[in-house]
């Protein structure tokens, strides 16, 4: 998990680590920026066979329903799809995020709060059912994350 964390903080801080430059600027804010245009069809595509010798954890030909308008470059963007559904609205509109197995192994960068938090093996695995649901396990998960990372009050 720390290595999962290591790569979040590495795209947090624009491609730098430790002060230097890993991953080119312009190709970080590529990856979290070039949704899949909304009006892409999802494929009717026909089961095949792996090649010899490979192997897979999970997908079929298409594993989320979601991805037009969400989906850059393997992050999940917190933007709005075409009803103006935001995917995560308990989190800030900058969040995006790395997520496998509906949620179950996840990957979250809060830009706004300068955090990256996280999770694998959890039972946060209702992914595709959080476009502008708030009370999905991804979103609920979020609010608590956000409210955590907020300064407390006076």
């Amino acid at each position: 998990m720390r290595d999962f964390a290591r790569f979040g903080l590495l795209y947090l801080r624009g491609g730098q680590w430790r002060g230097q430059r890993i991953v080119a600027a312009q190709n970080v804010r590529l990856a979290i920026s070039s949704p899949v245009a909304v009006a892409t069809p999802l494929t009717s595509g026909i089961e095949a066979p792996m090649l010899p010798g490979q192997r897979t954890i999970g997908g079929t030909r298409n594993i989320t329903p979601i991805g037009p308008g969400f989906y850059s470059f393997n992050w999940w963007l917190n933007g709005t799809n075409a009803s103006g559904q935001r995917l995560f609205p308990s989190a800030p509109p900058d969040t995006y995020g790395a997520s496998g197995h509906g949620g179950r192994r996840a990957l979250w960068i809060f830009p706004g709060l300068d955090l990256v938090v996280c999770w694998n093996e959890s039972r946060i695995d209702d992914h595709d059912k959080s476009v502008g649901n708030a009370q999905s396990r991804c979103n609920q998960a979020h609010r608590i994350i956000v409210a955590a990372a907020e300064p407390a009050g006076d």
